[in-house]
């Protein structure tokens, strides 16, 4: 992915997750319609991978798509009641450097490593998979990507994450302010072989009047160049909105900020980078 660097909240995801089948039920009447519900899912086909994009595509049956977010909420569910006594608080224990600082200021972009632990990402990218697949309006299937927008208002573990202390207190520190305010939260999901996305301004779709805004891009698996991640034209922020925030000359972009920023360079993106 391929980013000029101007900020929203951005939280990116990519983790397979194995499928459940629809609940059984007490009652005659109702285990037919879960029996039902198994026929529906199994039109779709492959493994979970493909059936996410097969079950956001606009000729999908609406029996299917309700099974497929069925199945999700029961998974959702099951983990919430299995291990939600034990979902990490998210307190702000990381400190943002003046260097920091500096660097986000002067380039548009900082790395911040271990802002959370693996162990804290490994148990949110669970319940931001199940979440998402809760959404499958076939808007969410877009270009090299599964996107769904606010998955804090989803779920309360999902809210638990997006909105943590943690994440609000380092934004706020990066701006030098005493508090921020969330416009959203999106979660990005990458297929293997999915192709690049060009270079764009995410503020060209976002009605925000000011340039003291900052996007969080969190990976919740370890992330490399290869898989995806995140280049920036370094300087580019100060210019404000360049054009229709698509549709850039990449040549014309270097001769004016130089080359591409890899942040990846200094080695891949970690859980709770």
């Amino acid at each position: 992915m391929v980013s000029i660097a101007k900020w929203l909240l951005v939280v990116v995801f990519a983790i397979q997750l194995a499928g459940s089948g629809a609940a059984r039920k007490k009652k005659r009447h109702k285990k037919s319609a879960s029996k039902g519900s198994r026929d529906e899912v199994s039109q779709l086909t492959g493994g979970i991978y493909e059936q996410m994009q097969q079950v956001r595509e606009k000729t999908a049956s609406p029996a299917v798509q309700k099974s497929f977010v069925r199945n999700a909420k029961k998974s959702l569910r099951e983990f919430e009641e299995a291990n939600g006594q034990f979902a990490p608080d998210l307190g702000p224990t990381y400190e943002v450097t003046e260097e920091d600082i500096q660097k986000f200021r002067n380039n548009g972009y900082v790395v911040l490593r271990g802002v959370f632990t693996p162990e804290e990402i490994s148990f949110y990218r669970e319940v931001i998979l199940h979440t998402m697949n809760t959404d499958v309006h076939y808007l969410t299937k877009r270009p090299g990507f599964l996107r769904v927008y606010n998955l804090w208002d989803k779920h309360p573990l999902a809210k638990k994450f997006v909105l943590s202390e943690r994440l609000g207190r380092v934004a706020a520190d990066l701006l030098r302010s005493d508090g921020v305010r969330l416009y959203q939260d999106q979660t990005f999901y990458k297929f293997p072989g999915d192709g690049e996305s060009p270079l764009h301004q995410d503020n060209y779709a976002a009605p925000i009047d000011s340039n003291e805004t900052v996007s969080a891009w969190i990976p919740l698996v370890e992330c490399t160049q290869e898989m995806g991640a995140l280049e920036f034209v370094v300087g580019s922020h100060r210019e404000g909105l360049l054009g229709h925030g698509f549709n850039y000359d990449q040549k014309e972009l270097e001769a004016q900020y130089g080359p591409l920023v890899k942040p990846t360079d200094d080695g891949p993106l970690k859980l709770g980078d």
